[in-house]
Order: structure tokens, then sequence, then C-alpha cells
């Protein structure tokens, strides 16, 4: 994942945290309970949940990425740490969220026991909550390019597409320029599962979905047509209160 470590000092100035992410997250999270972000890139959603007077973690796994959130936020707790050994992990969260299509880059044979990890994590009654693309429209088409994305301000422009999309393994093109200069490219592979796939494929744990968007705000999920797919589940069980003195 070479690309993601050259695109680490550029990450938060082509994708600034989403506000209305932050809060479709706040909002599912029990009251000051901890949080930990799976793939967290440089570190922005974890700084704004500990900036609120939660306990917060991020784990990528780039190092480059983890380097650059220790160095700007220093009160979350960061690691390196692939996504496929979640289960080397320990503690109870409140909310556990995988976003920017993060998910997509796990292979499906490490998909059950990616989620066996979430379900121990998740305390009983908290979220977990991932984003993907829309797979179930990008699957239709033999090839994808996304709408570019510009920072006129540092003239850059960043440059995304699938040349063929296979459940097999989607090749992600990446490209960053600077007016004429091409800064870097890269690729990775991603693996499209639809929404029934990844709905089924939690049947398995104690985590009940609750809610299926296009995006942030809480749109209603259109199979049939190009958006964000944000998945809400709740972990079954109820939480714990607190013993009462005296």
């Amino acid at each position: 994942m070479s690309f993601y470590s050259d695109f680490a000092g550029y990450y938060e100035t082509v994708f600034p945290l989403v506000e209305d992410a932050y809060l479709f997250l706040r909002a599912r999270t029990p009251g000051r309970a901890a949080v930990l972000d799976v793939g967290c890139g440089s570190g922005d959603y974890c700084a704004r949940f500990a900036e609120e007077g939660h306990e917060s973690v991020g784990v990528d796994v780039d190092p480059e990425m983890i380097s650059a959130a220790r160095a700007r936020y220093p009160r979350p707790g960061f690691a390196v740490l692939d996504m496929s050994d979640l289960g080397q992990l320990s503690g109870s969260f409140g909310c556990v969220y995988c976003i920017g299509n993060v998910l997509s880059h796990l292979p499906p044979s490490g998909l059950d026991a990616f989620l066996g990890a979430v379900g121990r994590l998740v305390s009983p009654g908290g979220s977990w909550i991932f984003q993907t693309v829309n797979w179930d429209y990008v699957l239709r088409h033999g090839s994808f390019r996304f709408p570019d994305v510009e920072v006129p301000d540092e003239g850059l422009v960043f440059e995304r597409e699938y040349p063929t999309v296979s459940k097999e393994g989607t090749p992600f093109l990446t490209r960053l320029r600077r007016r004429n200069e091409l800064l870097f490219e890269g690729d990775v592979t991603l693996y499209p599962l639809t929404a029934s796939e990844y709905v089924s494929a939690h049947r398995r744990h104690p985590l009940e979905p609750v809610g299926h968007y296009s995006d942030w705000r809480g749109s209603v999920f259109r199979p049939e047509t190009m958006s964000s797919s944000v998945y809400h589940f709740v972990r079954a069980g109820r939480p714990r209160r607190r013993r009462e003195a005296g």
C-alpha cells in the first residue's frame, strides 16, 4: 500500500473531515463512550472525538498515515494495525467505525474473522458503522471513474477510477496532480460486495442491522443510484448499568 504512504502528507487537504459524517457517528455513540476508528488515515475523526471528551483510538495499516496522525493529534491513541488483525485488539468501545470505503480493501475470506473481532470490541448496545461506495451500482458497470477532487488553492487534482470492475478483485487507480505535474500515482485491489452480501455476513455475529443509508444525512439507500453506502449495526444486548452507591 505504498500509495497511502505517499498520500499521507496530502490526505487531509484532499479529504478533510466531513461534518455530516462526524455528526452521524457521534449521534450513534452512547454518552462519552470510547470509539475505535478502523482505517483512521491521518486521524482527524479520532481527534474530533477526543476533543469532545471521548477516549479515541485509531488504527491504520500504513505507518506513514499513523506518523502523520500522531504528529498532528497528540490526544488520541494511534497504532499501526492491518484490519485483518483486528482480533489482536482488546477493550470495549461504544462505537467502532470504518469509513471511506476502507472495508473494501479486505478480501471476502477475511470478513468473518473481522466481524467476529468487531462483535467482541463493540460494547452491548454500541454501534458498528461502516461506509463503502455503492457496489450494487458499480458492479453493474464494466468500469467506473469518480469525479475529480479539486483543491484550487493548492492547485491539486485527485483522480480515481476502477478501470475494470470484478468481484474477484477490482483495481483502484489513483493519481494526484498539481497543475501539470504528476505528484504520484498508485493502485490497490478492492473487493466489492453487494449490500445484501454485507448484511448476510453479519448474521453469524451479535450485530443487528438498524439502518442503511445513501449518505451521512440518512437518505434512503437506493442500489440503482451512485452514492455512498452507509451501514449501521448495533451490538445485541443492553449496556451495563453503573452500580448505584449506598
